[in-house]
């Protein structure tokens, strides 16, 4: 079965065609007629600054897990494969096409499956040597080690049992599975491949096969000297923020904490030489990352032009921006749709919460209604589970949970909170003691719109009598805390980046609830793991569905999370650039294709 037929087969890009006649491509901006110059004094330059609410943790593409770290990372690093914004199939990037797919009936890997890639004889790192088939093989070991800081990433790389090399072109090599997972593919090409001379100088790793660290005695080597010294030196920050080295268009050159991140566009770069691939044009000469923590600062900037591509999260305030003329004339603005959702995490694991008719009393407390009107001014949709509803195999059966006070109070006091002291409060006696129900409401700095979600989450909870506080915290700590589930209630966003099919193992699988995974609400058992795994090597898409469905009326029930809506990108892109065709994918934009008119 080749590459084509098992994406078709599988159902990747399920939603393209109505999301892409949805977001309007190009964006209501930029279906006007293009002028040679607009006046502006930036006409002429072609650098772009791109403003970020949040500085990024990190630019490690294994240990990151912020969007503003990928966003950075999609340009200094390469991938086999990756999505094409318009068509929004897989398409080669560093490989030389799609994989060969086959499904294997014998031998070792019966009932599984096997990819063959090959690089680009092209692709080289900055130093000239050549990006091999050793280097893709020393990411998924750097994933795979169990020291490593990527317990967000394994779930996606279990498939893995072994990886081969080629004998006669170390360019080419293939994977193996003993599973046929339904995002092998994508997994598998769109990732960021690693330099093993430069990310492991020692050839620690190299002493360590696939199947080593695929296993049954995976968990032994938590114990191994060498895997802890890797694991150490890779963590540490050097590879975060000195040492930053991909076979990308762009060169990290600095990053002034607090203020920047700037990327240079490489002068020799192997993708220049293949000159029908989409997927490798790069032209600004420079993009800056800017950081602005306050986006009233980011708006005022961008109106003296000092911005060059903005997403607000004020949607009102992006409706006056369109109602301005003569920001118009500098900048282009659109609204595309997203696989972005906004949500309220619960903290499962503290016991104030581990009744799940708390957390449902708590979903009472969310008008959902109002907040896509008052504070995302209908530029939103409405979701009552972590699947996009714009997807076929979301549960339109889910009786979302309404805005209704007293149905909040009702289960409330059958979990035995009770104002029993009439301080308007209501509390219960936990372990012999008594405490009140007070929720610490945690938002990242800037993001007004999750700051007002608490406002408005804040007045409905007192009318039930809910102390609720709100607790702001700068992007690198807040991100911290959710990790360290230093919470009680978090108003978050999840940005998916691709229109695949849904892998919930990595938010929703107890094998990700782990100290470095992202299952940090504490939701899942065996028979929510059972179903989760079913779905992951399941290709009957009718049955895949009705697993899907059966997941996330669980997830409903339990109620780890208040999924409130999905909303619209709205981006902001100067007008003295071309090939700023907007897109469904995060961010949005391929900010490498901006090119000056």
């Amino acid at each position: 079965m080749n590459a084509i037929k098992i994406a078709k087969y599988l159902g990747i890009a399920l939603i393209g065609s109505s999301l892409l006649t949805a977001c309007n491509i190009g964006g209501k901006g930029n279906d006007k007629p293009e002028t040679p110059k607009i006046n502006s004094k930036k006409a002429d330059d072609p650098n772009v600054i791109v403003w970020l609410l949040g500085e990024p943790e990190r630019l490690n593409p294994i240990t990151s897990t912020s969007a503003h770290s990928r966003i950075i990372l999609n340009s200094i690093f390469s991938r086999l494969l990756e999505y094409d914004p318009k068509s929004l199939q897989l398409v080669a990037q560093a490989a030389v096409k799609r994989p060969e797919i086959k499904e294997l009936n014998d031998g070792e890997f019966k009932g599984g499956m096997s990819l063959t890639f090959e690089i680009s004889k092209e692709a080289v790192w900055d130093d000239g040597k050549p990006v091999t088939a050793y280097d893709y093989l020393f990411t998924i070991k750097a994933i795979k080690n169990p020291q490593v800081n990527s317990g967000h990433m394994r779930p996606y790389f279990d498939f893995m049992k072994d990886i081969v090399v080629d004998e006669a072109n170390n360019k080419k090599f293939t994977i193996y599975s003993t599973e046929r997972y339904f995002l092998a593919e994508e997994c598998a090409g769109d990732l960021h491949i690693l330099p093993e001379h430069i990310y492991d100088a020692e050839g620690l790793m190299k002493k360590f096969t696939i199947k080593d660290l695929s296993g049954s005695k995976y968990s032994e080597l938590a114990d191994n000297a060498d895997i802890n010294r890797f694991a150490e030196q890779f963590n540490d920050p050097k590879f975060s923020r000195q040492t930053v080295v991909g076979c990308g268009s762009y060169k990290f050159k600095e990053w002034a904490s607090g203020q920047h991140i700037k990327l240079e566009r490489k002068k020799v770069w192997w993708g220049d030489k293949i000159k029908d691939n989409p997927m490798l044009k790069a032209y600004p000469p420079q993009i800056t990352y800017k950081v602005v923590s306050d986006e009233g600062t980011a708006i005022t900037m961008a109106q003296e032009e000092g911005l060059d591509v903005l997403s607000i999260n004020k949607p009102r305030k992006f409706i006056e921006l369109k109602e301005d003329d003569n920001f118009q004339k500098l900048y282009d603005i659109s609204t595309p749709e997203t696989f972005s959702s906004v949500y309220l995490g619960i903290n499962t694991k503290n016991e104030k919460f581990t009744d799940k008719r708390v957390r449902r009393a708590i979903a009472h407390l969310v008008n959902k209604d109002d907040i896509i009107s008052s504070l995302y001014s209908e530029l939103a949709i409405k979701c009552n589970s972590p699947i996009n509803p714009r997807k076929p195999y979301y549960n339109n059966d889910l009786k979302e949970v309404k805005y209704d006070v007293e149905a909040a109070k009702k289960l409330l006091a059958e979990a035995g909170w009770t104002d029993s002291d009439k301080n308007g409060i209501v509390d219960k006696t936990v372990g012999g003691k008594k405490i009140e129900l007070l929720i610490k409401f945690k938002y990242n700095e800037g993001n007004e719109t999750r700051k007002n979600i608490g406002l408005l989450f804040q007045e409905a909870s007192k009318k039930a009598g809910i102390k609720v506080e709100l607790e702001v915290r700068e992007w690198g700590s807040y991100l911290s805390d959710i990790k360290a589930r230093n919470y009680d209630v978090v108003c978050g966003g999840w940005n998916n980046t691709s229109p695949s099919l849904d892998d919930l193992k990595q938010l929703w699988h107890t094998s990700s609830d782990t100290p470095d995974g992202s299952n940090r609400t504490g939701f899942g058992n065996a028979a929510s793991d059972k179903i989760i795994d079913e779905i992951r090597t399941t290709f009957d898409e009718k049955k895949r569905n009705e697993l899907y469905k059966k997941i996330q009326e669980i997830i409903h029930d339990e109620m780890p999370c208040v999924f409130i809506c999905v909303p619209s990108a709205c981006l902001v892109i100067h007008k003295r650039f071309k090939n700023t065709e907007t897109s469904v994918l995060n961010p949005g934009y391929r900010v490498e294709n901006f090119d000056l008119k």
